[in-house]
């Protein structure tokens, strides 16, 4: 059964004013903070869009040798599927160090 006080303008109007304090109080929030980011960029002497440029989603691949490496960084990409197919083959870096000595020892 619905009770007749929640339709009541009085409790709609309070709800109102305290959503509206929230938002308030949130919109504030968000002011401080971006005037304090502000300050921090031009103390660093550092563009806001550079920043976000460089950290675009198009600018990162996933690693085809591993599903939960996600986001690699496009200039590290290379560097990284180098070492994660060793990783799949199950081979360090050193193995193949060790491999290649072994190879020219034997000659």
């Amino acid at each position: 059964m619905i009770k007749k006080e929640n339709f009541q303008v009085e409790n709609l109007s309070d709800k109102l004013d305290k959503n509206l304090i929230s938002t308030q109080k949130l919109e504030d929030f968000v002011d401080i903070l971006e005037n304090g980011m502000s300050s921090w960029l031009q103390e660093f002497d550092w563009d806001k869009d550079e920043l976000l440029k460089n950290n675009r989603k198009d600018e990162y691949l996933n690693c085809p040798f591993d599903p939960g490496h996600r986001n690699i960084a496009k200039k590290n990409y290379d560097k990284h599927i180098k070492k994660c197919q060793l990783k799949a083959l199950a081979m360090t870096e050193q193995d193949l160090v060790s491999k290649f000595i072994n190879i020219h020892k034997e000659k």
